[in-house]
């Protein structure tokens, strides 16, 4: 049986992260290489209608979507169940849809096979409640364990991620990151000094480390000064997106602030610490691999990433967190790899002495959570197995 034979819905769900724009159009441009496919979003989704002010602190090429030639929209989820009827896999990430925002219908009895594709965080097997993969194409060893055990009777395959292609000099698809000389240039850095980013946001439920570690931007403001270290900030990817108008399928999802409450995370530090520099979100990754040492203030897995570049993630009052190393709604054999990525410090002017040079010993303790492959080398291959041998 030929490949194009396999009919594959890529689906954008009602999510749109705004620090990888193009996730799913990648995806899509990858396997329709090789198969039938096409690229399923809402009609109304913000990657296909966002009129741009200039006044954002976010970026995407909206044509890129609107002139995809295997581009297929919905109005609704009942009208995304009837037209994926007609496939035989839905290859999409693992949040479809944001936690205040649910389908209201089951998702379960479309006639197709959910493959799931890994991002960055845990969400392979915390957000996928609505659903039940077919197969899971992950990230790394454990990842595929656990992904096995959890989703029973359902397969995995060791690919990489969607979200650490972005990291590779040889990745070919849309939104690779800046160079570093572009992105010195584009916030009026000082390629003399080194560089810290600040990573405040996450979860409500990490909102006591994040306030307890605000007691101390003034203070690291200070040390940096003192120190020659710049400072940018990068807040999560849905605080971008604060002031879009959101709804179903509009792929929106806001989340308030818990410095205010008619503004965003990124609007607040700018205005509080005019010595930050607001890092715009599509910029993510270069921020990553440019900077020198990543304070990770409320627990975020963004920390992982940093095994992909030079930054030296740090941590305070995060090592006592019931979060750390896991999470209580799983399975207690589940164990994030929070503790080699991050160093957790007592005193805040120790972080100045991290040395970068740890980082080849953290990347070989990090590989039964993350293989160094690309995830567009891998996808087809991964593809051709599910597809072919278990369908």
């Amino acid at each position: 049986m030929s490949k194009l034979d396999k009919k594959i819905a890529v689906f954008a769900g009602d999510l749109f992260w705004s620090s990888i724009p193009y996730d799913s159009l990648n995806v899509y441009r990858e396997v329709s290489k090789q198969y039938n496919c096409s690229l399923v979003m809402f009609e109304n989704d913000l990657r296909l209608t966002k009129k741009f002010s200039g006044n954002e602190k976010f970026y995407f090429d909206k044509s890129l979507f609107a002139s995809c030639s295997g581009l297929r929209t919905v109005r609704n989820w009942n009208d995304f169940k009837l037209l994926t009827n007609d496939y035989d896999a839905i290859l999409t990430g693992p949040k479809l849809f944001p936690k205040t925002r649910r389908p209201g219908t089951t998702l379960n009895d479309v006639r197709p096979k959910w493959i799931l594709w890994d991002i960055g965080g845990a969400d392979i097997l915390t957000d996928c409640s609505s659903i039940r993969p077919y197969s899971s194409l992950v990230k790394g060893p454990l990842w595929k364990s656990w992904c096995e055990r959890i989703y029973h009777g359902s397969s995995a395959h060791i690919v990489g991620s969607t979200h650490y292609d972005y990291y590779y000099d040889t990745f070919s698809g849309v939104g690779k990151p800046i160079s570093c000389n572009e992105f010195f240039k584009k916030y009026e850095l000082d390629v003399s000094k080194s560089t810290l980013l600040i990573a405040p946001s996450n979860p409500s439920s990490h909102t006591s480390q994040l306030l307890e570690n605000m007691k101390h931007i003034d203070r690291l403001i200070d040390l940096c000064e003192k120190n020659r270290i710049q400072i940018l900030l990068k807040t999560y990817p849905h605080d971008y997106v604060y002031h879009e108008k959101d709804g179903q399928g509009t792929g929106v999802y806001k989340r308030q602030s818990v410095h205010s409450s008619d503004k965003s995370q990124f609007q607040f530090f700018d205005e509080t610490y005019r010595t930050i520099k607001v890092i715009e979100s599509q910029d993510h990754f270069s921020a990553i691999k440019y900077s020198d040492y990543l304070f990770n203030m409320s627990g975020s897995h963004i920390a992982w990433e940093t095994v992909f570049s030079k930054c030296r993630s740090f941590s305070m009052n995060y090592s006592s967190q019931k979060y750390f190393g896991g999470v209580g709604y799983l399975p207690a054999y589940i164990k994030f790899p929070d503790d080699i990525v991050n160093a957790e410090i007592q005193e805040l002017d120790t972080f100045i002495s991290l040395k970068n040079d740890q980082n080849d010993l953290i990347e070989g303790k990090m590989s039964p959570w993350i293989s160094k492959i690309l995830f567009e080398n891998q996808v087809n291959h991964a593809l051709d197995k599910i597809l072919n041998n278990e369908l």
